[in-house]
């Protein structure tokens, strides 16, 4: 049995979506991080991840943040700029630049068919904000007040749950090997984040009064809370589907189902039938093929651009194995006469020294910006990665791809049907890429690309959102 199996047996083995903490369903919000930290702990290649979702933040930080905070509070009570809208967008401060354009990929080409409002919910306060909407900066100031008030005064604290979750500590480290002592104080946090930010998110959805909620990442704290209070009043919660899911992703697997609705989205529209096959929803949570706008629109405006035969891209996923091979491998290949090209994660950008200190000192372009990924695809013919969105956009736009045998889990179909190669070392990468059948490859890949991407993307997910909100059964 692998580890998110193992996982899955765990969760339903000791009920843990039907337990709360103060009254509030937490596991849900809890179990990414539980399982984050088992994965991180057994597997050497995710330590990059891990380092890099526990930077340190300053106290200087933390005052710039605060003051952040404080002036978008103000800004929105002097401009008031909640409006009544269909959809209420998470917008999440992910843009592209397409064609010297900062583009929301997912939410943009929805924007011109419906009358929306974005509102920062999920967003990260320790970067700046692209564009100005309104934000969910009350409802963190709520938090840090929420959370003085415990520290102060010592409410706040589920003294029956606390001694379940010390059994569930013996547990985990009896089966896993890993100590997770924290998870009662984050149980906690979590429930007095969930009972400040709340209420300010029923005051958006109230004010809105949305027929739909439209995110493009429903796995956050915030975005949970948005789901079951948009839930809550009758408003259906769609997730466009933002990356790779599949039966590895643990976000998108369940075998318990007690309770594990409650902040799932109501339906996802995935890229293709591929996808929509390969998840374990909760019951009564539905998937519907729609398709990739982005995908579509960038393929067919860059179909023209001729790849270099001699461009290899890789495609960092915050995996320190990877970087590795890629260190390695740049000496070979300019031995070889190839141009090695590495693009970070949207998540490294700007942190990728700090992580992988090796780079500096290699001959290799390194992207470090949030750029038209599209234009990689079609500048390159040769695509490395390990299990990430874009293997699969390069297999659907004919590129010749490689994945390293550690993301075995969630790209052994496409080595399977011979649109990806598979390598574990860096002298065997260049022995494929020098080998490969490219014809035989480029059939293949047509082969797979509808199931992977439904065509018609940005009518199909026009008509299924219409469709969801005529549904809409919105409470006062």
């Amino acid at each position: 049995m692998d580890l998110l199996e193992q996982f899955l047996n765990f969760e339903k083995d000791n009920d843990l979506f039907s337990r709360t903490y103060c009254g509030e369903l937490y596991w849900h919000m809890m179990r990414f991080i539980v399982f984050e930290k088992i994965r991180t702990a057994k597997d050497p290649s995710t330590s990059a991840y891990d380092k890099l979702f526990r930077t340190r933040r300053t106290m200087l930080d933390k005052i710039k943040v605060l003051v952040r905070l404080c002036v978008f509070v103000l800004d929105q009570l002097v401009h008031r700029r909640l409006r009544k809208a269909d959809i209420l967008v998470n917008a999440q401060n992910n843009y592209r630049d397409i064609d010297g354009v900062l583009t929301d990929t997912l939410m943009d080409p929805l924007s011109e068919h419906f009358n929306m409002q974005p509102v920062y919910i999920d967003v990260d306060f320790w970067k700046p904000l692209i564009r100005k909407y309104p934000s969910c900066a009350g409802g963190m100031l709520r938090h840090f007040f929420y959370s003085v008030r415990h520290k102060v005064f010592k409410k706040h604290v589920d003294s029956v749950e606390e001694g379940f979750l010390a059994t569930i500590i013996d547990i985990v480290k009896r089966e896993f090997g890993i100590e997770i002592s924290e998870l009662a104080v984050s149980t906690r946090f979590n429930s007095i984040f969930c009972k400040a930010f709340s209420i300010y998110v029923r005051k958006i959805l109230k004010k809105v009064r949305p027929k739909a909620v439209l995110t493009g990442c429903h796995y956050g704290i915030n975005v949970f809370i948005l789901t079951r209070e948009a839930k809550r009043l009758g408003i259906p919660v769609i997730e466009l589907q933002h990356g790779v899911i599949g039966r590895k992703h643990l976000s998108y697997n369940f075998i318990d189902i007690a309770g594990s609705a409650a902040y799932f989205p109501d339906y996802i529209l995935t890229f293709g039938d591929y996808w929509t096959e390969n998840i374990r929803l909760p019951r009564g949570v539905k998937a519907i093929t729609a398709g990739s706008t982005y995908m579509e629109s960038r393929s067919k405006n860059l179909r023209h651009i001729v790849r270099s035969e001699k461009t290899i891209v890789f495609y960092s996923g915050i995996d320190s194995l990877l970087i590795d091979i890629l260190v390695q491998f740049s000496g070979i290949a300019k031995k070889n006469g190839y141009e090695v090209v590495c693009k970070m994660h949207p998540r490294e950008c700007g942190d990728w020294r700090n992580l992988y200190p090796t780079l500096e000192t290699q001959d290799i372009e390194i992207i470090d910006d949030n750029m038209d990924i599209y234009k990689l695809f079609f500048r390159g013919r040769h695509h490395v990665g390990v299990a990430s969105t874009t293997l699969f956009e390069a297999i659907a736009t004919g590129g010749m791809v490689h994945a390293h045998s550690s993301g075995r889990s969630y790209m052994s179909d496409m080595v399977e049907a011979g649109a990806v190669k598979e390598f574990t070392s860096a002298e065997e990468l260049m022995k494929n890429i020098i080998e490969i059948n490219e014809d035989q490859t480029a059939e293949r890949n047509r082969q797979v690309a509808n199931q992977l991407y439904e065509p018609n993307a940005l009518e199909n997910q026009i008509n299924a959102i219409r469709k969801i909100m005529s549904t809409c059964k919105q409470n006062d």
